[in-house]
């Protein structure tokens, strides 16, 4: 059920008034410009070479805004994320297998320090750790708000609204009459968002 909400049409309209912060987020979070505190690469570049989020850059991301521990544990995010990205290879099942995410959290004392890239085995060199692309990071954000969050009405456009501008700190955006009757067409999320791949519980 959550499942389905998060790929709701409400739930779209939500991520495309927000695109553009949930852009920024995404980019200013990869491990590429987190680990030399600069941006390294842009938008373009995501775009360009299709490059995702490592699970210990989002790990960064909830600690930097406090949603781990106050909103969720490490527990129900490395759940979230394995939701998100089933294991598809021996490393990444292996990866979930000997919580290695949990373990990166344990061993962590400061949120903000450089994390390196992505976990590899050390015999054969297959990266371990799941990455998030765009759009399996919008869904995982959708996820944890649908999991997480309470709203009066229930809806997951309410959900995800809090989240966003409580949690996260986005602007707040008024989404005018014309522009929700007008559906913001399906055109502007992000090329490939059907193929999330979920694990369906």
């Amino acid at each position: 059920m959550a499942i389905m909400e998060v790929f709701s049409l409400d739930a779209v309209r939500v991520n495309l008034a927000y695109l553009d912060q949930l852009k920024k987020l995404f980019v200013d979070r990869l491990h590429l410009n987190f680990n030399v505190g600069k941006k390294a690469v842009n938008w373009h570049d995501v775009e360009e070479k299709n490059i995702p989020m490592i699970a210990r850059s989002f790990l960064k991301l909830c600690r930097h805004n406090y949603l781990i521990p106050h909103l969720f544990n490490i527990e129900a995010l490395q759940m979230y994320i394995e939701q998100t990205l089933p294991a598809i290879t021996n490393g990444e099942q292996e990866f979930y297998d000997k919580n290695m995410l949990i373990q990166a959290y344990n061993d962590d004392n400061n949120p903000d320090s450089p994390i390196g890239g992505p976990l590899v085995n050390e015999t054969t060199g297959e990266q371990m750790e799941p990455a998030l692309h765009f759009h399996e990071f919008i869904f995982l954000l959708g996820l944890i708000a649908k999991k997480s969050i309470t709203s009066t009405d229930g809806l997951i456009s309410s959900q995800l609204e809090e989240f966003y501008v409580n949690k996260l700190a986005f602007k707040p955006i008024k989404q005018s009459k014309e522009r929700r009757a007008a559906g913001l067409t399906l055109n502007h999320v992000p090329q490939n968002a059907h193929n999330v791949r979920l694990m369906i519980p």
